[in-house]
């Protein structure tokens, strides 16, 4: 989807030349195709990687014949409306603002050399930001799911010593899976565990089998082997990251404040009782249609 988005563009772009009359090489509805389009899409090609082992394809014929398709693919696009589509317009978009972005970032942005971050400005980045530097606790947690009816039944078993709960996972896991494994998850952070998993797997004690618990509609029992701590690396541990950190930060102002003048210099202006609307929309409407639908709703 990406090399078409790609195509779709660099034809859209050769449809808008507007090259003198001598250097048109040939006209259709809607555009034209020029010497100097036919010579970029030729460069193009050259560095495309399906023509890697076919270099003597690529002449100046071909690159004419293959740029007129593209424009043609175009021009029925186009007169279907399919550049209207949002999902369509979006992916063109994306690729546009990309582009303009590489091209227009020498000139829109300064370049800063990180020599100029302070230990000052490093040290005041990492106190404002010790989250972001903060390894949190990881959690490792065997769980495996089981039928409702034997559950109290597997988790006396282990409780009184009679099951080792890898065993007990072995014998009557429901999954293959966990069976397996044993009911091994491995060590993560709570972050990574699904949402409905997280409030039950922060409270469990460490090294206690416990259930029978209903997640996801299905019965599981759960033993959380072990459970680091939180640790705040030091200034020092992390020092060349805080100062990457410190350098992104200034381009992202950067940009904030390019953004920002160019809202302005385009005079954008923002309905914010519908955004209001639409970003505050309830789990599962989607989006521009829910918002639509209330509009027509009100009239």
């Amino acid at each position: 989807m990406r090399w078409l988005t790609v195509l779709v563009l660099a034809a859209l772009l050769a449809g808008c030349s507007t090259e003198s009359d001598e250097q048109v090489l040939a006209t259709f509805e809607g555009g034209v195709l020029t010497v100097a389009d036919v010579d970029a899409h030729l460069k193009s090609l050259k560095r495309d990687s399906r023509f890697r082992e076919k270099q003597e394809l690529l002449t100046p014929a071909f690159a004419f014949e293959h740029a007129l398709n593209m424009e043609m693919i175009i021009a029925r696009g186009l007169e279907l409306d399919l550049h209207r589509d949002p999902v369509i317009r979006n992916e063109l978009h994306d690729s546009m603002s990309r582009l303009f972005m590489e091209l227009l970032q020498d000139q829109l942005i300064e370049q800063i050399d990180r020599d100029t971050i302070t230990e000052e400005e490093m040290r005041a980045f990492y106190e404002e930001n010790l989250e972001q530097y903060q390894q949190p606790a990881r959690y490792h947690l065997h769980a495996f799911s089981v039928d409702p009816e034997q559950a109290e039944q597997v988790l006396a078993a282990v409780l009184d010593g009679r099951l080792e709960f890898a065993t007990a996972a072995g014998r009557h896991a429901l999954k293959e899976k966990e069976r397996r494994s044993g009911g091994d998850t491995g060590k993560r952070t709570l972050r990574r565990f699904q949402p409905s998993w997280r409030e039950i797997v922060a409270t469990l004690p460490v090294g206690e089998a416990s259930g029978p618990h209903l997640i996801d509609g299905e019965t599981y029992l759960l033993l959380l082997e072990s459970r680091t701590e939180p640790y705040q690396n030091a200034f020092e541990e992390r020092r060349e990251y805080i100062r990457n950190d410190v350098l992104y930060s200034r381009y992202q102002q950067q940009w904030q404040e390019v953004y920002d003048e160019l809202r302005h210099n385009y005079r954008v202006k923002i309905d914010r009782k519908r955004l209001e609307r639409y970003i505050t929309a309830e789990p599962g409407d989607n989006g521009v249609e829910a918002l639509l639908a209330r509009e027509e709703g009100r009239s």
